[in-house]
């Protein structure tokens, strides 16, 4: 937990959270989970099922996707914008099991923006897959906005979003190559 709040300025995790909690298994609609979030804290899911490498990973993981969530729901335009890249006749899964089941090993659709099968099943949930990856693989996301123009898009309003909560996001997302991998940025439409 520990590096995945290291990723940060000082202040901004404490500007949008108050706590984060270690759970051990975690469950919704009978699916596992690896981690929630409420009102001013986080749940990262850790157990003794998992080695010990899973376990970092997971919190790693964990901590960026559900703060995520905190950033998304401070900025309602870019959900709303986010929505308008999302493929047409595309809807969002109705029930936690079905966003939790589904095959996590099935190969992205990057074409439309998609980084992982899990990030297909809600905008959030998309948005959440981002914070994953610019903030643990950076490098990866990089390659992928350079190959795919929707994750380049996407990536445009992720930082975006991030960098209206604190300037100082973009310093944080310069360095990793991230903002010049991104789209340029566009005005909302509606």
């Amino acid at each position: 937990i520990e590096e995945a709040l290291s990723r940060y300025p000082k202040g901004f995790v404490a500007s949008l959270i108050k706590a984060i909690f270690i759970s051990g298994e975690l469950w919704f609609d009978g699916k596992p989970a690896g981690g929630t979030y409420h009102h001013s804290w986080i749940i990262v899911a850790s157990t003794t099922n998992r080695n010990k490498e899973s376990n970092y990973e997971a919190a790693l993981y964990g901590v960026h996707h559900e703060l995520s969530s905190f950033v998304l729901n401070k900025q309602p335009i870019t959900g709303m914008a986010w929505g308008e890249l999302m493929p047409q006749g595309w809807s969002a899964a109705s029930s936690y099991a079905k966003a939790l089941g589904v095959n996590w090993s099935d190969e992205p659709d990057y074409i439309n923006g998609f980084l992982s099968k899990y990030a297909e099943t809600s905008v959030e949930n998309d948005f959440n897959t981002y914070a994953e990856l610019a903030f643990s693989e950076p490098v990866e996301l990089v390659k992928l906005a350079n190959s795919y123009p929707l994750v380049a898009k996407k990536l445009r309003l992720f930082i975006d979003a991030y960098s209206r909560i604190s300037p100082a996001m973009m310093t944080v997302f310069e360095q990793t190559a991230l903002v010049a991998a991104a789209a340029a940025p566009e005005p909302y439409s509606k």
